[in-house]
């Protein structure tokens, strides 16, 4: 049996002129053993309302080995944050 990976969603902090391949570049740089990066998912790019920041986030999407895992990428300078991707489904209304 192979190891269970969950899918998280990481908040990385970067320049705001990088565009996609170059924000991937930088995820790949992170080269923590047990994440693995989703390469088919766009990075989705967050704006925020400081206009003096020159920075934005990107949320990009992988897989983790672990829950310590999460926490090594919590760790790295440029990671804002880490959210495991859980499934949402819709709700059944009960009258």
């Amino acid at each position: 049996m192979g190891i269970m990976k969950d899918s998280v969603l990481v908040e990385i902090t970067c320049a705001e002129n990088l565009a996609s391949d170059e924000v991937l570049q930088m995820v790949r740089g992170l080269q923590i053993d047990g994440f693995t990066l989703d390469e088919t998912y766009e990075p989705v790019f967050m704006h925020g309302n400081d206009p003096t920041n020159c920075k934005q986030t990107v949320i990009v999407r992988g897989w983790v080995d672990t829950e310590i895992v999460i926490i090594l990428l919590q760790q790295q300078k440029d990671v804002a944050n880490v959210w495991k991707d859980t499934t949402i489904a819709p709700m059944t209304p009960s009258f």
